[in-house]
């Protein structure tokens, strides 16, 4: 357009504005974000954000399903300010709604005491339970089998966490999970009863099944280790007889 690189644009008449504005939209079928009605942008929004704040839990993640769904149904996009609103604060009404399923159904198999128990500390200890909890398990070898043995026995203890959590997805629980792995007693003190409960009850079942896991790898180890000797004992036979 031969215009000079340092132009500003502006408009000396707001109408002249409003009026192109609104003809670039018709022109890209683009529809503008305070629409009203029950298919406007806000609460395609909404919509959105609810659904992926059933499976996801980080707030970038959500607002890149939003921003994907209103690109898709034409939408102008507002500011990130708007969105990154619009999207905590219905996460925060999801999660509330998981953490009194949970909290519910935890009061109903009684296991919130053994939750409570891992918040304090016990006489001539040191820390917590909950700092045992958070313990990353050991390298699966003979000489930490007895010491995984003994730590899978207590994390049973606490109950199976499987009923509670069944209705949350695998993503969720494990970021759940995360989460309470980066708090103390005093932040976890802080929180609501209901979610404390839920991310705590997380935390045990993802440490109950790294457990398993780890005990299954040493047993598969070891039983392969067996095996290997076995067909070399074999082989010895062989060449004797």
């Amino acid at each position: 357009m031969r215009l000079p690189h340092n132009l500003n644009p502006f408009y000396d008449h707001p109408p002249t504005l409003s009026r192109h504005r609104k003809k670039i939209r018709d022109y890209l079928k683009v529809t503008p974000w305070g629409s009203k009605g029950t298919d406007s942008a806000q609460r395609t929004a909404i919509q959105a954000a609810y659904r992926a704040s059933q499976t996801m839990n980080y707030v970038a993640d959500i607002i890149n399903v939003v921003i994907e769904d209103l690109v898709t149904k034409r939408f102008e996009l507002p500011s990130f300010h708007t969105l990154d609103r619009l999207v905590r604060h219905t996460r925060a009404r999801v999660n509330w709604g998981i953490f009194e399923k949970v909290n519910n159904s935890l009061e109903e198999k009684g296991l919130i005491k053994n939750i409570e128990s891992l918040l304090t500390v016990e006489k001539e200890e040191v820390y917590s339970a909950y700092q045992k909890l958070k313990q990353i398990p050991k390298a699966p070898t003979i000489t930490h089998f007895k010491e995984q043995i003994e730590h899978h026995a207590w994390l049973m203890s606490l109950g199976s966490m499987d009923f509670c959590l069944e209705d949350i997805t695998k993503v969720k629980i494990k970021q759940f999970a995360e989460e309470a792995k980066s708090l103390d007693i005093s932040n976890l003190n802080d929180l609501s009863s209901p979610k404390r409960y839920t991310l705590i009850a997380c935390l045990i079942h993802r440490a109950q099944q790294s457990t398993k896991d780890s005990l299954g790898t040493f047993i598969c180890k070891t039983l392969s280790s067996v095996h290997k000797q076995a067909k070399r004992e074999l082989e010895k036979l062989k060449t004797q007889y």
